[in-house]
């Protein structure tokens, strides 16, 4: 079938998607999602930090990955996390999350920093993605970054689709409505699949969500991929935010997790069909370098330099002052 067999590759912005919630009320979930959202409550919740894990803490596991410390680590793309059996991961111990994996820290701030431009600027094109915004024009970062303006179909960005455009009216996916999958982030998601043994993996379908100061993400599954036993992919960059994953239904109480830039999620086996979403993120976190290095790359290719993907912190141009008030406190979460 031509029809998408992966997960969705997903960087968020998205309030849009609270309406994706039941309107039962289901005490599991939304009694956590409630307690997270409050910032009288959240602490309350029992949220898994991993930078500071309880080792009493009995809800994850130590992860090896299964490669090989010693493999040869400099073929591997630079924009590309190293994962090998030296990589800190963590898999969930409750019988119906099984399958899902953590890694934290995967990625480095120069590599988010790629991975984030990357969303911004080659991606954001009408001849390759779909955005909520109607007859959004090129490179609407780019144009932001050497005039000095937000502009507003900018600033209502909330999300874009690659490959497989989901309809979001009537929740599905159509044969005739696709666009080629950027190969990079084809690569990267078959990189990080193949590190938790799924060896078969393949984009088709990828959704970019730029997450802002107040949004979030209702409680929802993944549930209209025609292949259910592949996994899903997510990277979030940027700001820090509480996911929360739960069962097959929102009975279930979901595990609230603090994702941190640069963390990575696996969603595989039984995790696949569980009720996950974003209760709420921390403007305040967000890496004030992974801004800079963000539109250094925009600028070096604006100047026609070679960066191999990677740039620095310098100093920035006074016409750089709109793009660091966008980026501030903003949260891009890339789920293949």
């Amino acid at each position: 079938s031509l029809r998408p067999t992966s997960g969705i590759f997903e960087i968020t912005t998205c309030t849009y998607l609270a309406s994706m919630e039941c309107s039962l009320d289901h005490k599991g979930y939304k009694k956590i999602d409630s307690l997270c959202k409050s910032d009288r409550t959240w602490k309350s919740a029992k949220v898994v930090d991993f930078l500071n894990l309880d080792p009493k803490d009995g809800r994850f596991s130590l992860y090896k990955l299964p490669l090989p410390s010693v493999h040869d680590t400099e073929s591997i793309d630079p924009t590309f996390p190293v994962l090998d059996s030296r990589t800190k991961a963590f898999k969930a111990t409750a019988k119906h999350l099984e399958g899902f994996v953590v890694i934290p820290g995967a990625l480095d701030i120069e590599q988010q920093a790629f991975w984030c431009h990357e969303c911004l600027s080659t991606y954001n094109i009408r001849s390759s993605s779909v955005s909520n915004v109607k007859d959004l024009k090129d490179y609407p970062w780019d144009t932001l970054v050497s005039s000095g303006q937000i502009s507003k179909d900018l600033n209502d960005m909330r999300w874009l689709t690659l490959g497989y455009h989901f309809d979001w009216n009537n929740r599905q996916y159509h044969e005739d409505k696709r666009s080629p999958i950027p190969s990079n982030l084809s690569t990267l998601g078959r990189h990080i699949a193949t590190a938790v043994e799924c060896y078969d993996f393949k984009s088709e379908a990828a959704i970019v969500n730029f997450y802002r100061k107040k949004s979030r993400m209702g409680g929802h599954k993944d549930d209209l991929e025609p292949d259910q036993t592949a996994p899903v992919i997510s990277i979030s960059m940027g700001a820090d935010a509480i996911f929360l994953i739960g069962g097959e239904s929102k009975e279930t109480e979901p595990v609230p997790i603090l994702v941190r830039s640069g963390t990575i999620l696996i969603m595989a086996g039984a995790s696949r069909r569980s009720v996950h979403g974003v209760s709420r993120i921390f403007p305040e976190s967000y890496p004030p370098e992974l801004a800079k290095i963000i539109i250094n790359l925009s600028l070096q290719k604006r100047s026609g330099e070679s960066n191999n993907g990677t740039s620095s912190a310098g100093p920035l141009e006074k016409d750089a002052a709109a793009g660091l008030r966008y980026l501030e406190g903003m949260r891009i979460n890339v789920n293949i």
